[in-house]
């Protein structure tokens, strides 16, 4: 094999790698949330990472789901893993019910130089109350990742567009 094929072999593989790394932290949010293990889902994300609730709509629904955080334009910030935190022990506070995340239909844009990629996924979440199952919120998250210093993907950014 010569060395351009290896290397353009070492680099497909290098690309599936991080795409299958980036599928499973994606599963892992919602998974986490779902178990209320809140440290390791914390540890998802970068140190300074955002993550925004963006609400389309009537938000009167959703309000209550969510502890103070900054509101700009119908969105909801939450910036570094000390606030990142406070909004996990909120959600698990306010769910003392079973919840369901699920994240599909996930595109990726992969940039493995620069320890960056992003995604667009679609996502829903499903509660269980008094023996039902019922659909609470559905959307579409916008991710952006980076690889820190020990080569794990976290997230950099979330932006949670929840549409109805």
């Amino acid at each position: 094999m010569s060395e351009s094929n290896l290397e353009r072999l070492t680099e497909r593989l290098s690309f599936l790698e991080a795409e299958r790394e980036l599928a499973a932290l994606i599963a892992r949010y919602g998974r986490l949330l779902d178990e209320h293990q809140i440290d390791p889902w914390v540890h998802l994300f970068c140190a300074d990472a955002t993550l925004d609730f963006c609400i389309k709509g009537d938000i009167s629904g959703i309000a209550s789901h969510m502890p103070a955080g900054r509101v700009e334009e119908a969105c909801v910030r939450f910036r570094g893993r000390a606030h990142l935190r406070e909004f996990a022990v909120h959600h698990d506070r306010q769910h003392a019910f079973p919840t369901l995340h699920i994240a599909g239909n996930t595109l990726a844009s992969i940039e493995l130089h620069e320890g960056r990629a992003s995604a667009t996924s679609h996502f829903m979440r499903i509660d269980y109350r008094s023996g039902e199952a019922r659909l609470a919120f559905v959307g579409a998250y916008r991710d952006v990742f980076a690889r820190d210093t020990t080569g794990t993907w976290r997230f950099a950014s979330r932006i949670a567009d929840i549409t109805a």
